[in-house]
């Protein structure tokens, strides 16, 4: 047998040329995160000073998993069409089945259902936004007044 040209077999390369979903993407940096925490442990048990220590800390901002409105429906998996009472019921069932109490059975898992259900409230309130009117402003006129 013959090995593949470039090291790597064309299911794999199909495998790694494929776009990652939202999940996928919220693994990759929950699995990132963890790796980061648990070097970030290691170093203080065996007494190594923490990196950065000596300058402040910069207050941490969380990014929102989701930015479009595409993307937002992908997370909750519905079909583009979506109504704003199918996307609160959805957000309920995925919610329920991530929720972190009651997949939190290793550290890991418990860590890992905080950013879906992160994720799954980030994709609701964008739609949200997405789907409520915007409230008139009360400071400016009506159209035919004034």
């Amino acid at each position: 047998m013959t090995a593949p040209v470039g090291g790597l077999s064309e299911f794999k390369r199909r495998l790694y040329n494929r776009p990652m979903s939202v999940l996928e993407r919220v693994g990759k940096m929950v699995r990132s995160e963890w790796n980061a925490r648990r070097a970030r442990r290691d170093r203080h048990e065996h007494g190594y000073p923490e990196r950065g220590a000596e300058t402040a800390a910069a207050p941490v901002v969380r990014k929102p998993a989701v930015v479009d409105v595409d993307g937002a429906l992908r997370v909750l998996e519905l079909h583009p069409g979506a109504t704003l009472d199918e996307v609160r019921a959805q957000y309920g069932l995925l919610a329920r089945r991530y929720y972190p109490k009651t997949l939190s059975t290793s550290a890991d898992e418990g860590h890992a259902a905080r950013v879906v259900l992160e994720a799954l409230t980030d994709a609701l309130e964008l739609l949200e936004e997405h789907y409520l009117p915007v409230p008139p402003d009360p400071s400016t006129p009506a159209p035919g007044q004034g």
